[in-house]
């Protein structure tokens, strides 16, 4: 005696057809709540806005980390952002260049020629909106990325008392370097570089409660960054649409 097999519960359907809801257990016809939605449309990126995307994100965690009362380590991972966007191989700013879009220029100003050998920090100064009284404070440049990568923002003095040893100056490239590749901003490891064991080494540590000097030197070089790429992120904002 043969057994005949129950029906199946699913229902015959080609390929492409929509699928019709049926009604869950113990629910009348047409109170069904189960449906599978169409596909949505399959969007296409291209390798600009995939890069365009990245830059603006990566402004945009900047902002939100350094700030002037950040804490260390927000200051820190902002220097992977500068690296990130800055230094790299090839850097952010540079990928997102594209005919007819704004090229960067930052305002800034420089600390005056001192040789007397003492040490001394240029941080908030750095930024031309500052309102500076000190008389060491040059007037306001405007340059591109190579002139605000090469502005001295430390002067740890000269190597011996004499004054005999160059000056040793720690540039706004230097402090990016230091705080992602040895501070922890993309990774840490033990500082090599002169300058970067020089700052370690230099006996008098200061800071604003518990931030070091030179992490305060990143919000600073941070906002003077915002601004030159103010108008490079709005153009590409525009073109996303974001």
């Amino acid at each position: 005696m043969s057994r005949s097999s129950p029906p199946s519960s699913r229902s015959s359907r080609r390929l492409g057809e929509p699928l019709t809801p049926t009604p869950g257990p113990g629910r009348a016809p047409g109170t069904a709540t189960v449906s599978l939605a169409a596909p949505a449309p399959v969007r296409v990126y291209t390798g600009r806005v995939e890069t365009d995307r990245l830059f603006l994100a990566a402004l945009d965690e900047l902002t939100a980390r350094a700030r002037p009362r950040s804490p260390e380590f927000d200051l820190v991972r902002a220097a992977g952002l500068l690296r990130e966007l800055l230094l790299d191989e090839r850097p952010l700013v540079h990928q997102v260049k594209r005919r007819g879009r704004p090229t960067p220029t930052f305002r800034i100003r420089r600390r005056k020629p001192d040789y007397s050998g003492e040490p001394w920090w240029w941080l908030d100064a750095l930024d031309a909106d500052t309102v500076v009284t000190d008389a060491m404070a040059g007037p306001v440049e405007t340059v591109r990325l190579p002139g605000l990568l090469a502005v001295p923002m430390i002067c740890l003095g000269a190597a011996d008392r004499s004054n005999r040893e160059p000056f040793r100056y720690l540039t706004v490239r230097d402090l990016v370097r230091y705080h992602a590749h040895v501070a922890g901003g993309v990774h840490r490891s033990p500082a090599k570089e002169p300058l970067h064991l020089a700052l370690e080494e230099f006996p008098l540590k200061i800071g604003f409660g518990t931030v070091p000097m030179e992490a305060v030197a990143i919000a600073c070089i941070t906002s003077v960054v915002l601004k030159g790429l103010d108008p490079l992120r709005r153009a590409i904002q525009a073109e996303v649409g974001k």
